[in-house]
């Protein structure tokens, strides 16, 4: 396996050991560091970049040629995006969506995502893992 999908997964499994920490689930209802975000919309945020990609490569893979990191960067809304600016109200309502069944819930998601990344990465062609529609 290459050293970014190595990368990836060690970052995934910092995830899901982070979410499983007590702190987490005791503060779950409070104010997070991040304006206007919950800590459990926080943590479904964090969630949600692992829960996701499993979902993705079960998908085909389409036909558009990759972008570079800079190059999707460059292009998507929220970089630049005000606080209150919709794009930003619509990631803290999917983060929230993340977390609604609860701390252990989303634990228990992402612990399952990574065990499935672990088995799913290796085999997957490099092209797949960085295309354009998958990282809007």
């Amino acid at each position: 396996m290459t050293k970014i999908r190595d990368a990836y997964l060690q970052a995934a499994a910092s995830a899901a050991a982070l979410l499983r920490d007590p702190a987490v689930a005791a503060a779950w209802d409070s104010a997070s560091a991040l304006p206007e975000f919950s800590v459990a919309g926080l943590a479904g945020h964090l969630a949600r970049q692992v829960v996701a990609v499993p979902r993705v490569l079960g998908q085909p893979v389409p036909a558009e040629q990759p972008v570079s990191l800079l190059a999707h960067y460059a292009r998507v809304r929220w970089v630049d995006a005000g606080l209150d600016d919709e794009v930003n109200a619509e990631i803290r309502r999917g983060g929230d969506g993340e977390a609604a069944g609860g701390a252990a819930a989303l634990a228990a998601r992402i612990g399952v995502a990574v065990d499935a990344l672990r088995a799913a990465l290796p085999a997957e062609p490099a092209d797949r893992l960085v295309h354009p529609s998958w990282v809007s």
